[in-house]
């Protein structure tokens, strides 16, 4: 006797068991990025290379560089430890010093200024603090249960990414010089290209226009092809800084982890929200 058609359909659970899948590995990604961004960070204070908040406490507060100094290598180490105290039960919830760390550092540098653009920090870290907030948010939401908290999480992500793509959208678009310097560096360096000052001026106008667009249509899309530009661009932008100045500068590439995982986590939480149940569960606990 033929097997029945129905011997073959899925699972009335499957679709709620891929939901939870996607659930389990956007928390790892999310809660990965905010280890990364605390490495990068941590890394980068330990080595002495300094930070806004240091400059604002030197500048603005008159605060002496014995103190500055030792006190910026003890946070670099508070911030390697947190990396891993993210991964313990519940350890979401030091996402949020995490994260006003960040919010004051960015409002440091746009106060102290010096460098080009300054008074757009708070706008282009936003991936940075952002993404931690995120990961805040949905551990709140693992605790509560409230199935909104997932999409709290997901438009916080996306706000934030938009965010930084807009700002550098804008920064390309009025020749930033460090964006010049990424260009030639790594055209240079990579692929031997002489470009011209020319060339990369209208080739930074080019990518402002995509970055802009690209951040308006994140706030009505998560089509594959706009994640898959994101994540790839994202990357790209971060490894600038190693092919423009060396692997010194990896810490920058971690840094900005929330720029190249966060659209990826952007899209399974929209898909889980779209496709199914969706109750929230511990950020990879």
């Amino acid at each position: 006797m033929p097997a029945n058609s129905s011997d073959h359909s899925v699972p009335p659970d499957a679709g709620e068991d891929l939901n939870e899948n996607r659930l389990k590995l956007a928390a790892i990604l999310l809660r990965t990025a905010v280890s990364l961004i605390c490495l990068g960070w941590g890394f980068w204070l330990t080595a002495r290379l300094g930070s806004q908040t240091g400059a604002w406490l030197l500048m603005e507060m008159q605060w002496d560089h014995a103190v500055i100094g030792p006190l910026e290598r003890r946070t670099g180490v508070a911030l390697i430890v947190t990396s891993v105290l993210l991964w313990i039960p519940h350890g979401w919830a030091f996402s949020l010093p995490v994260a006003l760390m960040l919010i004051f550092d960015a409002w440091a540098g746009m106060t102290v200024g010096g460098y080009a653009f300054s008074n757009w920090t708070l706008g282009a870290h936003a991936g940075r603090y952002m993404t931690a907030i995120a990961l805040f948010s949905w551990g709140i939401g693992s605790l509560t249960s409230h199935r909104i908290s997932i999409k709290h999480t997901e438009w916080t992500l996306r706000i934030g990414i938009a965010t930084v793509f807009i700002v550098h959208g804008l920064e390309a678009w009025w020749q930033h010089p460090g964006f010049t310097d990424f260009l030639i560096g790594t055209a240079e360096n990579l692929f031997g290209w002489d470009w011209t000052e020319e060339t990369t001026f209208w080739i930074l106008r080019v990518i402002a226009i995509v970055d802009i667009v690209v951040a308006l249509l994140l706030l009505f899309s998560t089509h594959r092809a706009l994640i898959g530009w994101l994540v790839f661009w994202g990357l790209i932008t971060a490894l600038a800084r190693v092919t423009t100045h060396g692997y010194e500068l990896f810490y920058e590439v971690m840094l900005r982890s929330g720029h190249y995982l966060g659209p990826i986590v952007i899209y399974l939480l929209y898909r889980a929200a779209k496709t199914g149940k969706q109750a929230p569960t511990p950020p990879a606990s």
